[in-house]
């Protein structure tokens, strides 16, 4: 029987915004536990935006305990706290109780009033046979219960010694900076389902598909046997295969029957960093071009090859310089290329130069050959469906264009600020960094001709650290499902991933189309040396099977110097990753796959076996 353990993190240099969350580990036993994600929180307490002005208080989560309905769904139960652990006074005397419909989606039922007094380490069981739920609680030092049968109301609130057993008396847990809460039993589909959302498949077993072809046609690739890559969540991809030409040359000369072949599994790694110092990377393929931009100052610039690989040591070279009567203008962030009905665009933000609270979205129109600086327009500033800029009380950014049943939008990050003050926003001063989307025109992409909506802003944990934001959305398509990656918190080794999700044929203009998941998709525990990951984009993988590739931007080293901003790029820059995208069983991307997982060098070599006639 498979077990499943609820924990929060605890230590001297871990953030409370990060690690007080609801952690998973599961055991085959009850007694060697693995953690999932990373060891990072997947439930995070979202924040209170009826206190703590524009952005709202940042709220956090402690004392998770999982319990099942009488149904035997899940249900969590947890206390709020502010930042730090420290004691929410808006809801104390409160239990957080949750409905967990699946592991990408919990329901905050209510806050179920149980004293008037701070209380801690809530337990619940349902008790079958009086068809009530026994809730425990600590509070003073005294041990606490009381009956429930709706989560609404609590009844019979009495001191008496605790009943209900956490299921860990005689386990210590040795999960690295883990407060263990509680453990209980789950059935082996649960655990499959957990594992196959929660942890990043790893390559298992590689099948053969034997062909029957003629002598001609032996040394045809496309002919040859195909492989099919069974990873451990159950999901399978084909893999590309490099045949032993010399053995294909040999058996072309033989007579008709059944011959074996070998080859091994193509793996295509892509170097670590793809490039230095280029935080926020984009790459694209524009007339049999890759072109690859960056944030930058006064400059866009560009690298050009003709293939991806050659991107890597492609020379730098700028491709608009803003005019040297606009001595001020600068912030050139987070450049896109999009080609919208045969006209290539390149979206970027302007401001004043060094001064962050300025940038406004702008969008450059190319009039030939994008890698020709002659070429490019000035820049447009972009404009509501009333011609005024899209925030006139704050900053916009990180515009992005796609089309979706040949519909067009643009989505970016919009924020507004306090007029008088311009700071950073350490005291509620200024509103939190939110995802909105609106609709363009193809034929003017600069003007929305829908009002600008709200899709998305900061109100977990793990994208308010330092900073309330989310920022740098970018679509991926797969099926009838829409992703949008987004980035969260302040731009340094604790910068997040998050991921949206919505469905074609749904009104995209509606929020209630998009579910956000709740916890970040990527972190700095994902990836081995590789911090603060963020601001991705996507492109298919150029050998023409339609694969994706997620480009992105990561910190070599765990450490920012928050006070002396130059020194920490100078530093532990932000250099650009490519790897593959991997899609688990459930249709879910699998963002930090890594090459040992994706193609474990004990499997690469195979064989197979063909039928020559």
């Amino acid at each position: 029987m498979p077990y499943m353990m609820s924990y929060i993190k605890k230590g001297s240099d871990v953030y409370s915004e990060l690690n007080d969350a609801m952690h998973l580990a599961l055991s085959k036993d009850g007694k060697k536990f693995q953690p999932l994600r990373h060891n990072t929180g997947i439930l995070f307490a979202e924040a209170d935006f009826t206190d703590g002005g524009l952005a709202g208080k940042t709220k956090c989560l402690t004392d998770p305990w999982i319990f099942r309905y009488k149904d035997q769904t899940w249900g969590v139960l947890a206390i709020r706290r502010n930042r730090g652990n420290q004691p929410d006074n808006r809801k104390i005397g409160h239990i957080m109780v949750y409905q967990w419909k699946t592991p990408a989606e919990y329901v905050l039922i209510s806050f179920l009033k149980v004293s008037d007094r701070e209380i801690r380490r809530p337990a619940c069981r349902y008790d079958e046979e009086r068809e009530v739920y026994r809730l425990e609680w600590d509070q003073e030092g005294e041990s606490f219960c009381g009956e429930t049968t709706d989560f609404i109301e609590i009844k019979n609130v009495h001191k008496e010694t605790r009943r209900i057993s956490n299921g860990r008396e005689e386990f210590q847990c040795d999960i690295r900076e883990a407060e263990a809460s509680n453990i209980i039993e789950i059935t082996e589909t649960e655990e499959q389902y957990l594992r196959t959302l929660l942890e990043t498949p790893v390559l298992q077993s590689v099948e053969i598909r034997n062909r029957r072809l003629s002598r001609k046609s032996v040394l045809e690739g496309s002919q040859l046997p195909k492989a099919e890559g069974i990873y451990s969540d159950g999901s399978r991809r084909e893999i590309p295969v490099d045949w032993d030409r010399e053995e294909l040359e040999v058996l072309a000369q033989n007579g008709p029957g059944e011959c074996e072949i070998h080859g091994q599994l193509r793996k295509k790694c892509y170097p670590i960093p793809f490039t230095e110092r280029t935080g926020d990377p984009f790459i694209t393929c524009y007339h049999g071009r890759y072109l690859m931009t960056w944030s930058g100052g006064r400059e866009v610039t560009i690298r050009a090859a003709d293939t991806l690989e050659g991107l890597h040591r492609a020379e730098a070279k700028v491709i608009y310089r803003i005019p040297e009567d606009q001595p001020e203008a600068g912030n050139m962030w987070a450049p896109e290329f999009h080609e919208i009905q045969g006209v290539l665009y390149l979206f970027t933000t302007i401001g004043k130069q060094g001064l962050w609270y300025t940038v406004q979205s702008c969008i450059l129109k190319c009039k030939g050959d994008p890698e020709h600086p002659e070429d490019w327009e000035e820049p447009v500033l972009c404009v509501k469906k009333d011609g005024s800029i899209l925030n006139e009380k704050g900053i916009t950014l990180d515009m992005t264009c796609f089309s979706v049943e040949g519909r067009y939008y643009v989505m970016w990050s919009d924020r507004i600020l306090d007029q008088e003050h311009y700071e950073v926003n350490s005291f509620g001063t200024n509103g939190d960094a939110t995802l909105c989307i609106g609709e363009i025109d193809p034929k003017e992409p600069w003007k929305l001709i829908s009002d600008p909506v709200c899709i998305c802003r900061p109100k977990y944990g793990w994208d308010r650290i330092e900073n309330e934001i989310n920022e740098g959305p970018y679509l991926l398509e797969h099926g009838e499902d829409l992703f949008v990656t987004f980035s969260g918190s302040s731009v340094g080794v604790l910068y997040c991933v998050g991921l949206l999700q919505a469905k074609k044929g749904s009104n995209l203009l509606d929020p209630s189309s998009w579910k956000e998941f709740p916890y970040p998709v990527l972190t700095k525990e994902s990836v081995p040396k590789q911090f603060g990951p963020g601001h991705n984009c996507f492109i298919k993988d150029p050998d023409g099977r339609e694969e994706d590739l997620i480009v992105l931007h990561a910190k070599e080293f765990d450490f920012d110097d928050p006070e002396d901003e130059d020194i920490m790029i100078a530093k532990n820059p932000r250099n650009s990753i490519i790897r593959r995208v991997h899609w688990n069983r459930l249709g879910y991307p699998v963002l930090d796959m890594q090459e040992h997982q994706d193609i474990p060098e004990p499997l690469r070599k195979i064989q197979g076996k063909i039928v020559l006639f």
